[in-house]
């Protein structure tokens, strides 16, 4: 497994999980005001003690922060106690996680993008093979693009949202 660079301004390859949590807990600790999230479940990256707690002082960070969760079935995540979902059923008004529309229910990969500058994508998420960029403004552009017009066609995911008692 190569070296990562998490300080460099050019776009590098990720390849494996390792890799993806140390990149997603960098993107999330730089994150001021948005971070979004797509992937066909709530991933095992963020299923991870460092990153919840990461994404917990985010969205607390500041009464303007948003983490938005764009998912295909979240029904999984549910099921298995998810370390995030405490987190997103005390934090509504920060943390919203919505389910893909069926025309984009069979997008395979998974994105994280942080504020306008950093982003990770995997085109495969369950080998976490793709790259990353922590401060390429024009391709977070053109990827926040995409996901919110995704985040429009999508619905809010109720399951996550219900607390089990």
């Amino acid at each position: 497994m190569a070296d990562i660079d998490l300080t460099s301004d050019v776009e590098q390859s990720v390849s494996g999980r390792q890799q993806a949590q140390l990149v997603t807990q960098h993107l999330i600790s730089q994150a001021r005001r948005e971070i979004c999230f797509l992937g066909p479940t709530l991933d095992p990256l963020l299923n991870h003690h460092d990153t919840v707690q990461l994404l917990g002082q985010f969205v607390r960070a500041s009464r303007y922060s948003q983490l938005r969760i764009l998912i295909r079935d979240g029904r999984e995540a549910v099921a298995n106690g998810h370390l995030l979902l405490p987190l997103i059923q005390k934090m509504t008004s920060h943390i919203a996680v919505h389910l893909c529309a069926e025309e984009d229910s069979r997008q395979a990969g998974l994105q994280l993008l942080s504020d306008n500058l950093g982003s990770l994508i995997c085109h495969d998420a369950r080998r976490y093979i793709g790259s990353f960029a922590c401060a390429d403004r024009r391709q977070n552009q053109q990827l926040k693009q995409q996901f919110n017009a995704m985040w429009d066609r999508s619905t809010p995911d109720v399951q996550s949202r219900r607390l089990f008692l």
